[in-house]
């Protein structure tokens, strides 16, 4: 018969799993774990601007105010500019616990520092709210379908467009900014719907100068004016009515960056964080 093991070694085993279990039971089984995003977007929109002529004027006082926070990591904070558009990718300190109380602050004075960009500038939007994170992929495709038969299927594709009104008018302008990827296109009604509240908007023929497969620069069309906004709700809505637009061979349509809706009254509308890149 061996030799008994001595009595200490079956009082760490005891301890072993007494904290084991402890542990388990303590333990955080949260399938989706709270952690803390120190990250967020500014976003600017500019239409008719270029890309230098945003980064003078919309870009660097945007960055200079944002820098006045103590609260930002200004050597991981950068921006990017495009025609009509700057988006400034904005680090905070890593020691800073309650974000939440800093982008309340923070936007409000970004609301308020619009005031001194150029009158052009029609909105500057700050994004934080990062923690639910989905993403979602539509396409389609066919082994024994031509294009022009997978038009079919991608005739009717909406682009909508909400924002409320205080106020009901009639001199309202409505305004699109377009590009195009498929070479040099042509739209209008009979394949670029444009629709104001369900009525359809008849404009003058629209032609994007591109280059294939290479993105051209955005450019702002007129599409009507002395429009009518309800008071409350109101919907824009850029309908696909014929992809087959070169050649009758490749699937296509613009490129859409914004629409801007010039009036008299005071519009208001819910921005979207997961549209921005």
């Amino acid at each position: 018969m061996g030799d008994a093991l001595p009595a200490g070694y079956y009082i760490d085993y005891l301890l072993f799993v007494a904290f084991g279990v402890y542990g388990l039971s303590e333990m955080k089984k949260n399938e989706f774990p709270d952690f803390t995003i120190r990250q967020g977007v500014v976003a600017a929109v500019y239409p008719g601007a270029t890309a230098a002529e945003m980064e003078e004027q919309v870009a660097k006082p945007l960055e200079n105010y944002i820098f006045s926070y103590k609260e930002v990591k200004k050597a991981k904070t950068h921006s990017t500019c495009k025609d009509g558009m700057v988006i400034i990718q904005v680090q905070l300190n890593d020691d800073l616990n309650n974000k939440d109380e800093f982008w309340s602050k923070f936007k409000h004075g970004v609301g308020q520092f619009k005031s001194e960009l150029p009158q052009g500038v029609l909105a500057v939007q700050v994004m934080d709210d990062f923690g639910d994170t989905s993403a979602l992929l539509v396409t389609m495709e066919s082994g024994d379908k031509t294009y022009r038969e997978l038009n079919t299927y991608m005739d009717g594709l909406t682009f909508t467009f909400r924002f409320d009104s205080d106020k009901q008018v009639s001199d309202v302008s409505l305004y699109v900014s377009l590009s195009s990827e498929i070479g040099t296109v042509t739209f209008n009604p009979s394949n670029l719907g444009i629709l104001l509240n369900g009525t359809e908007i008849n404009y003058a023929d629209m032609t994007v100068t591109g280059t294939t497969n290479v993105v051209s620069a955005f450019k702002e069309y007129a599409v009507s004016s002395g429009l009518t906004l309800n008071e409350g709700e109101n919907v824009v809505q850029l309908v696909i009515r014929d992809n087959l637009l070169i050649g009758g061979e490749r699937i296509g349509g613009p490129i859409i960056d914004c629409i801007r809706v010039q009036t008299s009254a005071n519009l208001t509308w819910q921005p979207y964080s997961y549209n921005i890149q």
